[in-house]
């Protein structure tokens, strides 16, 4: 990923922060013909001292039976809003800001019912315990043999940030103001963000 200086991500470990907060990614690698992605959610866990991902593919999804032959990546998106450049004080150009994580390495396929069975469970948890009424998962045998189990063993990460740090602190708190009397769920998201990297 392309990443100027002033757009570098943060530590590894607020990295893994940002995937939990999104969970959802995609997964790709090559495949007999061609690359393949499939949209996933994802788990941040420890395995032997060191941070991984985990995940399930339905059976059916054929990925899973080659995408541990070859290195993989998983790209999360984080909020991502249009920047008008009627926005900033100084003359400027559009442009689009947003968060992205880059995650590399490779998958070890977990096709026993223990594994998935943990996988599934936690999974549900993770978005069940936001809720008022937490739904509690019952997966039976026939269940897990629907769905293939991986731990995505993590070589490397790479973070995009890109909030106007490239611009004057008039301009950045400028379209942070603008961002802010939008409304829109990713504009004040990425309005916050800008607001932090400015007290960095």
């Amino acid at each position: 990923m392309y990443i100027p200086q002033h757009f570098a991500g943060p530590s590894e470990k607020e990295a893994l922060e940002l995937i939990r907060q999104t969970s959802f990614g995609t997964i790709t690698s090559a495949g007999p013909d061609g690359l393949n992605a499939t949209h996933l959610p994802f788990l941040v866990d420890e395995y032997e001292g060191e941070s991984c991902l985990m995940g399930h593919f339905a059976r059916a999804n054929d990925h899973w039976s080659y995408i541990s032959r070859h290195d993989a990546m998983i790209v999360f998106a984080g909020p991502d809003c249009y920047i008008s450049p009627t926005w900033y004080v100084s003359p400027n150009v559009p442009t689009w800001n947003y968060v992205a994580v880059h995650v590399y390495g490779n998958v070890q396929i977990l096709d026993d019912n223990d594994s998935k069975h943990r996988i599934v469970l936690e999974l549900s948890d993770v978005q069940e315990r936001k809720l008022p009424n937490p739904w509690i998962p019952d997966y039976d045998e026939s269940m897990l043999n629907a769905i293939v189990g991986f731990r995505f063993h993590i070589s490397r990460i790479q973070v995009k940030q890109k909030l106007s740090q490239n611009k004057s602190a008039a301009d950045r708190n400028s379209a942070v103001d603008a961002l802010l009397s939008s409304g829109s769920e990713n504009q004040i998201a990425i309005a916050k963000l800008m607001k932090q990297s400015l007290r960095s």
